[in-house]
């Protein structure tokens, strides 16, 4: 592996495999902060909703949907207004639970039939780093809980979650005959799991300290080797001996 496995170069990797082209990324002024890495030459139609934005904030980068509060309706309605679906979506929002929540509901109506939204923020390290309030320097918040809560509650889609970058979840819509065969294949322990992650609730400490022991399996973790040989798995037809480095 060449570089350094980050959010952007998932994404860059992502799209080289599936031939995408246009990006969508769903942050606040303080998360994101990768849109530079975003490799324009694969993803030549590149647009960025932005909250939480301070009077007079900038970059250097443009911002095609932007709110100074956490209310990002106006955007969205924007962004359907003007017909616009996108091949991969990364959400790396505000990463209280709702706010989270609300931005994986928004990118999966924004995503084209075999697009892919990244989460960041999906596996924090330590259960400081998951505080529910926001603390000064790396917070991941609760985006891992309203990750799981979302993918584990959908049969319609299907996720894993590449171990770089404090977690990067890959979520894609599950076709209707995989969503039947994964119901098929569906364990019993596997099911419990869940019945017991979804049990937590509220209990951020519990929630947390349950997901690391069970990570395995609950957040279908994946090396980024795996994650990367799975990729070319899946796009073999198309470019047979493609590989992607980070960077």
């Amino acid at each position: 592996m060449l570089g350094e496995w980050t959010k952007a170069a998932l994404i860059n990797c992502i799209a080289r495999h599936h031939r995408y082209r246009s990006y969508l990324e769903i942050c606040s002024a303080s998360t994101g902060l990768r849109y530079d890495e975003i490799d324009r030459s694969i993803l030549t139609n590149r647009h960025r909703l932005m909250y939480r934005v301070p009077e007079g904030h900038s970059d250097g980068m443009t911002v095609d949907f932007a709110t100074p509060g956490l209310d990002t309706n106006e955007c969205i309605r924007e962004i359907f207004a003007r017909r616009l679906r996108f091949d991969i979506i990364l959400v790396d929002p505000w990463h209280e639970y709702d706010t989270s929540t609300r931005d994986l509901r928004d990118a999966l109506s924004l995503l084209k039939p075999r697009g892919t939204i990244v989460v960041h923020d999906c596996l924090p390290s330590s259960e400081e780093l998951a505080s529910p309030a926001y603390r000064i320097g790396d917070w991941c918040g609760l985006t891992y809980k309203a990750y799981l809560d979302f993918v584990t509650a959908r049969p319609e889609v299907e996720y894993r979650t590449v171990d770089i970058d404090f977690g990067c979840g890959v979520i894609r819509a599950r076709p209707l005959l995989a969503r039947l065969r994964e119901r098929m294949r569906a364990s019993g322990e596997r099911e419990a799991l869940i019945e017991r992650w979804n049990a937590f609730g509220d209990d951020f400490g519990a929630a947390y300290r349950f997901m690391q022991e069970h990570k395995q399996t609950l957040c279908r973790l994946r090396s980024v080797e795996d994650f990367n040989r799975d990729e070319e798995g899946s796009s073999a037809e198309l470019e047979p001996h493609r590989r992607c480095a980070g960077g």
